[in-house]
């Protein structure tokens, strides 16, 4: 009973949300020191190439860095994902489309570096009935598990239904979610297959978090085709639309509430020392001095030598005072605060727009006139003021044939990872390459 009484409260509180009221929203959530948020998002994107720039600017423009962003449609392969990264903050993870399929395939997912995660190919399926893709987060008490799955509108829904009951069934029985373009209409479930499909995600625990539309084109029946699908439905706070328009699928998402793992995870780096060429050039004369001042007739070994080492270390180059740092993320530089002022007027008069739409308003034409004329022209901004960024950037290095097949690798999506090898010790994460060295030698040697 309290499980449908949850799943009630869920489906009946799902909205629509604009930045007001989702800055509203985030607020009323309790937090405490056993729980943290995770939040995720799904978006058609409807091509990466012509929609991933605006996609981008209106991320900048949300009060929530979601934990994790589903993408469909991107039509694009695994090859050219290095290029369509959010920020620096961000890891993307796609799968390539059908072959041979030039639109309404790929997808992909944007995962915050804050999280230690695991892409898992056993579940990633790309076919003319279903494309999956999967990661597991183990920062967290229970590892949480996200997939992106898109069904093309023209493949088999009984296949895929059968392919998707099979992925479930090798997932656990909570902390899943499954974000997606499932292209069958959950406030008007006709066919049998459709139904099937019902019954098999309830059957199998699973609860969707959207109950509004989802899916507006002009003179068509408005759907609710984008979803996400959770089995641990007590941890979900939030859900429902974003009142922004990217293509005719509107984002949905959700927020969550999960335990927080028994580690400490930091943003910031502690740094405890400082080797400059300067206290490098200081330690080898004082490791010297301390090794020449040690007892000539006493046996030497290891363990001496290594504390003299550190010893020598801690004397030059270890700061006084421990300091942290904290990347800050370059989140497409060409995205100004001139374009995010552009997108918020775009957004105004898509508002203005709608609501003119429902209450057939007289001056329903002039509404839609203005908002797609001020669309194009912001698109057309956006790709003005890239290619504008970008032919500083080869300016810049004209006279320097390295840092040109630099930025020409980065653009191609060929730039090497920055992405720092990252383990767990003694429960804290480490991110220092000495540390990792040094206790995989302690390791391996004792």
């Amino acid at each position: 009973l309290q499980y449908i009484e949850t799943n009630y409260k869920i489906l009946d509180s799902c909205t629509n949300y604009n930045i007001k009221n989702l800055k509203s929203a985030l607020k009323s959530i309790q937090t405490s020191d056993e729980k943290t948020n995770f939040s995720t998002l799904f978006q058609n994107i409807g091509s990466n190439r012509a929609n991933f720039n605006r996609f981008v600017t209106e991320m900048h423009r949300l009060p929530l860095k979601f934990s994790v962003i589903g993408l469909a449609e991107t039509n694009i392969t695994e090859d050219q994902g290095a290029l369509y990264t959010l920020s620096e903050d961000y890891i993307s993870e796609y799968q390539s489309k059908i072959d041979g399929k030039a639109s309404g395939t790929g997808i992909g997912l944007l995962i915050n570096k804050i999280h230690n995660y695991a892409r898992i190919p056993s579940l990633s399926i790309c076919d003319p009935d279903i494309e999956s893709l999967f990661i597991k987060i183990t920062d967290f008490s229970n590892p949480v598990y996200v997939g992106v799955i898109y069904r093309p509108p023209n493949g088999k829904i009984g296949s895929f239904n059968d392919k998707l009951n099979l992925i479930i069934k090798q997932l656990p029985d909570k902390d899943v979610y499954l974000l997606g373009d499932f292209n069958i209409n959950l406030l008007n479930l006709k066919l049998k297959v459709e139904q099937e499909y019902e019954e098999m995600i309830i059957s199998s625990g699973y609860c969707p978090l959207i109950s509004i539309a989802t899916h507006k084109r002009p003179n068509c029946m408005e759907t609710c085709i984008d979803n996400i699908l959770c089995n641990s439905t007590n941890e979900v706070k939030l859900s429902g639309t974003l009142d922004y328009e990217i293509t005719s699928h509107s984002p949905v998402f959700s927020v969550s509430q999960i335990t927080k793992p028994a580690i400490k995870l930091e943003n910031k780096l502690t740094i405890h020392y400082n080797y400059s060429h300067s206290n490098l050039n200081k330690f080898s004369g004082r490791l010297e001095e301390k090794l020449a001042n040690e007892q000539t007739g006493q046996t030497s070994s290891m363990e001496k030598f290594m504390e003299t080492f550190q010893e020598a270390v801690d004397e030059t180059c270890k700061l006084v005072t421990p300091r942290t740092t904290k990347r800050n993320a370059i989140n497409n530089p060409w995205i100004t605060s001139g374009l995010i002022k552009s997108i918020a007027t775009n957004d105004e008069l898509y508002t203005k727009y709608q609501t003119a739409k429902k209450k057939n308003d007289p001056n329903l034409d002039d509404h839609k006139n203005k908002y797609t004329k001020h669309l194009r022209t912001l698109r057309k901004l956006i790709d003005l003021a890239k290619k504008k960024y970008t032919h500083g950037k080869f300016t810049e290095c004209s006279q320097d044939s390295k840092k040109t097949w630099k930025l020409i690798n980065k653009l191609r999506g060929k730039e090497k990872s920055s992405i720092k090898p990252s383990f767990v010790i003694d429960n804290q994460r480490i991110v220092c390459r000495r540390m990792i060295a040094s206790k995989f030698n302690d390791y391996f040697s004792s």
